[in-house]
């Protein structure tokens, strides 16, 4: 039997990812943007200055989501499986659903939601 131990802050867990992809996001759309409309450049400032806080927002979040195990701070959340991690990534939609993780750094698989 695999005791498997339960990820303290997944609220916050939960929190950084979407924030996360809210920024990855919202880089893609305004790349296309720049794409049609060459007059957009000038937003660049206002759009670098998003981006640079919510990088810091989700590394300074990542800090408080630890492994129990090993007590790593875990950055970005994987499902647990074989295969390479970027391919294991939990997706925007899968964040709400997945019960499992697992640790990069011990293999280890946590409980994250009940």
């Amino acid at each position: 039997m695999i005791l498997v131990k339960p990820l303290k802050n997944r609220f916050l867990a939960i929190a950084m990812q979407v924030e996360l992809n809210l920024s990855i996001w919202t880089g893609g759309i305004f790349m296309i943007w720049v794409l049609f409309d060459r007059d957009a450049t000038r937003y660049f400032e206002a759009y670098a200055v998003f981006a640079i806080v919510s990088l810091c927002l989700f590394f300074f979040t990542a800090l408080f989501v630890r492994c129990p195990e090993c007590n790593t701070s875990m950055h970005h959340l994987y499902k647990p499986g074989e295969g390479l991690l970027m391919h294991r990534g939990l997706l925007p939609h899968e964040v709400f659903t997945q019960k499992l993780i697992e640790c990069p750094k011990c293999n280890q698989v946590v409980k994250f939601r009940d």
